[in-house]
């Protein structure tokens, strides 16, 4: 090829690098947009797929009609470059305003699923036509472009598609990794389009410089007969190779999810390693037809390959490979993914080259590749999500999809269409063929899931109550693989989790039930004349049960985007009369969040919600100042929304961030402490210009029958406690919040998707929970003042220090510490057990043990079972016991090094000490610090506990000398 069209071959090629980023960029924008206007459920996220797709094929068949037919194809590239920037920009800048006009729209018919899905289809479709099928057009016209200049028509193809590819993995990395984040939504749909048009500008500058004489395609090319007709084999399996890769892309996000957070940084890395293998494949078929002009009669064993590198894959898991393990994850996405991502890319341009020599010119057989391979891709994405997981789970699907490869190389292999007539297959052909399938079968590693799916949901497998947890079911549904775990004591269920992929997402724990009731017990005090709930996000039932406990509700609306975890609930739930979905005056609906309250008219009293961490692919969209504007529209006068703050994920900057775009929608926020650093944001839409209700009214719940004893065993134990949980104002958070700009959907990024709460954070967000400026603002905030009865809100005052006791407990901190001053203070014996990770629920499991036959030893109970049998001593300040109790639970080696982790060591010794049991004390402590003497961090902390043991004990003894063994 002469040096100058060697050069413009390379700029081409940087033209389409930079056209692959562009479009991948729109793709993410678009995305993330459409899901605000027909929701973020996994159908609706599909169809929005689907719709890009079906756009992508109708502009690939729109060039294939007339690619052909151009002298100057760069100048109708460049058309379709400047049509992709302006319609792309255009869109992503119409979308926000959408959801008001379509989404009532939509809501209207929401009981009718099947018609809401074809008009979420049609509206997609209708919404990225423009856009989309410009896409569509561009590979085939630079296919055309570029076949004056190398007549080799699979080294053209391969070199462009891999080009493309590779720099859509680019677009991926830059959009998710810095633009959004820098420059926001519209300033990245800026540069995507921006990239178009110098895209265009190159094309257009190639063209003046003098474009190839290009001839017309020959007559017989445009024979009406079909591709099918011609080259059937090739088609169907260009169709079956793009489904089977957009089902795998699908099988392997789920798989991945079971180890790493589903955030949108993880998801970009997953799709940006398959598209660099793609990338690479594509450059790779290249230069394969630069060596041999036939490559593509060997397609066959490049399908075969895949099957063979999919098995591999998987079967690396079986001997014992840990995928959760590797450091960055992206190396475990590279080891399972990039190989048959790289087997794909070198098959589709082979696919292309056996289309061309069946007949078709070069835009053509390009458009044709295009339009079977994304619809195929279309119908993978829908059958890997909505059919082979639900139906197969992630293990069996991908067999099937493994043997589907194995079944386009064969075909490919085996028909004379495609291998060559010249190489009809044989006997010995047919018995290899099914040699592979026999080989595949029996080397895959069926039951390798189960291990994955333990180790990968070990994450929330830590510490002594979660230790022996009992998975009872998993449903690998169509948004997610949940879990349902139990945790028993003494044989009788004690509490369940429910876990996400890899995530614990709920618990019916004590303190997790604390923080979401109290998005219940909190707004029934504030407004007891509260008739009409909504509830978003189910969870594990726990707000819910709140909801129907509470008799003068008349309507509870529960929405949840998975209808597997609604399900599952009949796991927590297996009484009916016990269910709250059974409830007569609760509605289910399965949809996403933001759609439902976008597409209603009603108006609730109550809206309450607890969606998944902030940090979720998407789930931003629920924390967002436009999500809390919306919700705020479907409040009722005086209405009250109650959420969900996990700060334990958030960094300060993304709560403070959170806090702002809450506060600007609603004047009248605050904030409360739930359990921990699981808070409670709460904003009332006009409080009562009459003022707050009597102190009578206010405390009806801690005298309801069905109310008052979950109020008690979750540690609400009085109205006047109820205030104490409070944080701050709307004054007072203004003032901490400063100049953080609000989370909102144009800077979703505001909300990294990269990085976790630090240490820092975690300092941060404890001085502002712990701060005794909480108490003042309580007490003279106007704000409060005008929704808390004033009897109330003086007698909470004083519950301010104690609130703040129980807050260190429940944070784990210092735990010696906090259970010395408890024990101070009577009205806080009944959360001694929670020092000992214990509970209400728990100590009456242990009731019936008697003391006196376990302590003489003439029976043993589980070892964990004693902590809860020293949390039951203590509340009675039987302090020998307890200390008894405590080490005998410390059984195992692993035991007492997770007790030493956590600081239970301490509690032991002080335990003893508080008995006098001094001699007892000191030859505990001598032997742990002979257990950590290595470790200078643990020595230190043993002589911080030391000198204040003695300071609050009133004893005397030498540290040092405890080091020396004296």
């Amino acid at each position: 090829m002469p040096r100058r069209e060697s050069a413009s071959t390379a700029v081409l090629c940087l033209i389409f690098a930079m056209s692959g980023a562009s479009g991948l960029a729109f793709e993410v924008l678009f995305f993330r947009l459409a899901g605000l206007v027909l929701g973020n459920s996994v159908w609706a996220v599909s169809i929005v797929l689907c719709s890009f797709m079906a756009g992508l094929a109708v502009g690939g068949a729109l060039a294939g009609r007339i690619g052909d037919e151009l002298r100057t194809p760069l100048r109708v590239y460049a058309l379709a470059e400047g049509a992709i920037a302006v319609s792309g920009v255009g869109l992503v800048v119409l979308l926000p305003g959408l959801p008001a006009l379509v989404a009532p729209a939509l809501g209207a018919i929401a009981d009718s699923p099947a018609l809401l899905g074809f008009l979420r289809l049609a509206s997609g479709f209708t919404l990225m036509i423009v856009p989309a099928a410009a896409m569509g057009t561009t590979l085939p016209l630079l296919v055309r472009a570029l076949s004056a200049r190398d007549s080799n028509f699979g080294r053209t193809l391969g070199r462009l598609y891999g080009w493309n590819t590779v720099g859509a993995m680019l677009g991926v990395i830059a959009t998710e990794r810095w633009l959004i984040g820098m420059i926001g939504v519209t300033g990245s749909a800026v540069a995507a389009g921006s990239l178009n048009l110098l895209a265009g500008a190159g094309a257009l500058w190639l063209a003046r410089e003098g474009e190839p004489p290009i001839a017309s395609a020959a007559p017989g090319s445009h024979s009406g007969e079909s591709v099918f007709a011609r080259a059937w084999p090739v088609a169907v399996s260009a169709f079956a190779a793009g489904a089977i890769l957009m089902a795998l892309e699908v099988v392997w996000f789920r798989f991945f999810l079971l180890f790493t957070a589903a955030t949108g940084w993880n998801l970009a890395l997953m799709l940006a390693t398959v598209l660099a293998g793609i990338g690479l494949g594509g450059l790779a078929s290249s230069l394969w037809f630069r060596f041999d002009a036939d490559a593509h009669t060997r397609a066959g064993l490049v399908g075969v390959a895949n099957a063979i590198l999919l098995v591999l894959s998987y079967v690396g898991l079986g001997q014992g490979i840990e995928l959760g393990a590797m450091r960055p994850p992206v190396l475990a996405y590279v080891y399972m993914m990039l190989p048959v991502s790289i087997g794909s890319g070198v098959l589709f341009p082979l696919l292309g080259r056996a289309l061309h020599a069946s007949g078709s010119a070069e835009a053509r057989a390009t458009a044709h590749l295009v339009v079977i391979n994304t619809l195929g891709g279309a119908v993978g994405s829908l059958v890997g999500a909505f059919v082979l997981i639900p139906q197969l789970g992630i293990e069996r699907s991908l067999f099937a999809l493994l043997v589907a490869y194995g079944l386009v190389g064969s075909l490919l292999l085996l028909h004379p269409a495609v291998a060559g007539e010249a190489r009809r297959p044989g006997v010995l052909e047919w018995l290899s063929v099914g040699g592979l399938f026999a080989g595949l079968a029996l080397v895959f590693p069926f039951g390798a899931m189960n291990d994955v799916i333990i180790r990968g949901t070990g994450t929330f497998h830590q510490g002594a109550n979660a230790r022996g947890m009992e998975l009872v079911a998993v449903r690998e549904g169509v948004t997610e693989t949940a879990q349902i775990f139990r945790k028993d004591l003494q044989g009788t269920p004690w509490f369940y989790t429910l876990g996400t992929n890899n995530h614990s997402m709920s618990s019916t724990m004590t303190t997790a039930r604390r923080y979401m009731k109290l998005y219940v017990y909190w707004p029934m005090a504030v407004r007891p004349d509260t008739r009409n709930v909504l509830l978003i996000s189910y969870g594990v039932g726990s707000t819910a049960k709140a909801l129907v406990d509470t008799q003068s509700l008349e309507t509870i609306d529960v929405v949840d985007i998975s209808r597997d975890i609604l399900e599952l609930s009949e796991h927590i739930y297996p009484d009916p009369a016990d269910h709250p979905l059974r409830d007569p005056r609760v509605t289910v609906h399965v949809e996403d969040g933001r759609f439902f309250l976008a597409s209603t008219n009603r108006k609730f009293d109550l809206v309450t919600a607890e969606p998944p961490p902030p940090r979720n692919s998407g789930v931003e969209n629920l924390f967002s100042q436009e999500f809390f504007a919306l919700a705020r529209d479907r409040l009722t006068d005086r209405g009250i929304l109650t959420y969900w703050l996990p700060v334990h994920s958030l960094r300060v900057a993304e709560t403070k961030s959170i806090l702002k775009g809450f506060c600007n929608v609603f004047e009248n926020c605050s904030l409360w402490v739930g359990a921990g650093r699981d808070w409670m944001i709460v904003g009332i839409n006009h409080p009562d210009p009459a003022g707050p209700v009597s102190a009578e009214d206010f405390s009806k719940q801690w005298l309801d029958d069905r109310v008052a004893p979950e109020l008690r065993d979750v540690g609400l134990l009085s109205p006047e406690q109820l205030g104490a949980t409070f944080v701050a104002d709307g004054q007072r958070l203004a003032a901490w919040i400063g100049d953080e700009p609000p989370l909102d959907d144009e800077h979703p990024h505001r909300i990294d998707p990269r990085h976790a709460e630090g240490p820092d954070d975690e300092v941060g967000h404890a001085d502002f929970m712990m701060s005794p400026e909480s108490q003042s603002n309580f007490a003279h905030s106007p704000h409060i003042a005008a929704i808390w009865p004033a009897s109330l809100r003086e007698s909470a005052v004083a519950w301010f220090p104690a609130q703040r006791l129980i807050d260190l407990v429940i944070s784990r901190i210092n735990r010696y510490a906090m259970l010395h001053d408890m024990l101070g203070d009577p009205r806080l014996v009944d959360y001694i057990p929670w020092v000992f990770g214990s509970s209400a629920d728990a100590l009456r499991i242990v009731e019936s043990l008697d003391d006196a036959v376990l302590l003489s030893g003439a029976t043993a109970v589980e070892s964990e079972t004693y902590r809860h049998l020293a949390a039951r001593s203590l509340s009675a300040h039987a302090f020998e016991n307890a200390a008894i109790y405590l080490a005998r639970s410390f059984d195992t080696p692993e035991r007492l090094t997770e007790a030493i982790q956590i600081g239970e060591h301490f509690i032991e010794i002080y335990l003893l000490l508080r008995a006098q049991q001094t001699e007892r004390a000191l030859q505990r402590m001598r032997m742990y610090c002979r257990i950590v003497r290595a470790d200078p961090s643990e020595i230190e902390r043993a002589r911080v506990f030391w000198s204040w043991s003695q300071s609050n004990l009133a004893f005397e003894y030498p540290f040092e000398q405890l080091l020396s063994g004296g």
